[in-house]
């Protein structure tokens, strides 16, 4: 169920003593969390990912070759975590030497290693400001918010840096540990769980590749990345219904969407509502409606009938239906209704007999914007996070939806115990 291209780092990382199958990345052992269920990725530590550390003890014994590793929270924080009680001693008094940084008022005296390692140990954060690029203790300068990265945040698939350079030059030593997957590529780490769940990850979008339930690709230029940096088909980004991509559409899909003279989509229903939508009135000029009906005190309704969109407010103007006007428009028999063509094929069911999700291909499936799951056996599609309940609920499933499901299962039962810790 992993793409050619992407590396489950196995044979790395620390594997948590009462609970084996529990793998904890490399930089994830001794750095001050515990991350397994017993703490034992938190004991022995001969090399801590933290900048403050202390001696440790080895079956009730203090020993100087292993040390006890802290999160600078827990200096001068009134608890005595260290065996020798360094914590809330060497690190709290009311002089420092000419080596060290004193935090402000607050009487915590630090290394100038301990300076912009990416963990705050100041109670205001002065150790972490005006840090200008450079920082200790393995930690890595973040353009995007001025400040360190943490080593134990590098790596470990979760992009902390918006430019997502924490995650890149990575290797399996780096990115290991259950929940994440290496970009063979591009030397890219991300989450475990983003590898074939219908976005592109990876650069050039590897971990998509020969996916479960996955169609052939869409061309590109039938999508558009709009403000949240998410991709979504025109039909979507420009129904005037996502404001996130207001701007992005040099024209509105029309079966939807009404286009202003300034070039905004804005939803049909909006048009000759009384309001100015567009920000020019151009949705407001040439109202002949066909209809009126009286919302209040100005609201009309211009009704174009059973076209599959909603005009009215109401949706009166889709009902009592014959047939539907528009060729792409969705016929509802038991409800005599005509949905909008993009109700087709989405994986929700908005017919009761689910006229509206039989019989659908790739392509039709493809156009929505979120990740979807085609069936093997069936034309059918489901919206991917769906289809997995916790068992595949594709009619007459092969072994391929099954053991996608099966692989879910499992990683949600790691996460689970993973969570609880």
């Amino acid at each position: 169920m992993i793409p050619p291209n992407v590396t489950l780092c196995r044979g790395y990382g620390f594997s948590c003593t009462n609970l084996p199958s529990l793998i904890i990345g490399t930089l994830q052992r001794c750095d001050g969390v515990e991350d397994c269920p017993d703490g034992s990725d938190e004991i022995g530590c001969k090399l801590c990912h933290t900048t403050v550390n202390c001696s440790s003890s080895i079956h009730g014994v203090i020993s100087s070759r292993h040390s006890m590793c802290l999160r600078g929270y827990r200096l001068c924080d009134g608890n005595v975590d260290c065996l020798d009680g360094s914590d809330e001693e060497r690190y709290c008094r009311k002089e420092c030497s000419k080596y060290e940084e004193r935090c402000g008022k607050t009487g915590i005296c630090l290394a100038q290693e301990q300076m912009c390692d990416g963990d705050v140990q100041c109670k205001y954060g002065e150790d972490e400001k005006n840090c200008n690029g450079k920082c200790h203790g393995g930690a890595l300068w973040c353009e995007g918010k001025k400040k360190c990265i943490p080593k134990w945040q590098i790596c470990n698939g979760i992009q902390n840096c918006p430019d997502g350079k924490d995650e890149m030059d990575c290797t399996c030593r780096e990115c290991s540990g259950i929940g994440k997957a290496l970009c063979n590529n591009s030397n890219v780490c991300i989450e475990r769980s983003k590898v074939c769940d219908g976005n592109e990850d990876c650069p050039g979008g590897d971990d998509e590749i020969n996916c479960p339930g996955s169609c052939a690709h869409i061309p590109k230029e039938d999508f558009i990345r709009c403000r949240d940096g998410i991709l979504y088909h025109k039909k979507y980004a420009c129904s005037g219904i996502l404001s996130e991509c207001e701007g992005k559409c040099s024209e509105c899909f029309k079966e939807m969407a009404f286009t202003c003279n300034n070039h905004k989509c804005i939803k049909r229903s909006l048009v000759c509502d009384g309001l100015d939508d567009c920000g020019d009135y151009s949705d407001e000029t040439n109202c002949n409606c066909s209809i009126m009906k009286r919302v209040g005190e100005t609201m009309q309704c211009k009704s174009q009938r059973c076209d599959g969109y909603e005009d009215c407010p109401d949706g009166e103007d889709e009902r009592n239906c014959e047939k539907c006007i528009s060729p792409n428009a969705v016929y509802c028999e038991p409800t005599k209704t005509c949905l909008v063509s993009t109700k087709r094929c989405d994986g929700v069911s908005d017919c009761p007999d689910n006229n509206d999700e039989q019989r659908c291909s790739c392509a039709e499936c493809q156009k929505h914007g979120f990740p979807i799951y085609m069936c093997t056996n069936a034309a059918k599609c489901f919206r991917r996070h769906e289809v997995c309940n916790p068992y595949t609920q594709c009619p007459n499933a092969s072994k391929v939806d099954k053991l996608f499901c099966a692989s879910q299962a499992r990683q949600n039962a790691f996460f689970a115990v993973k969570k609880k810790v």
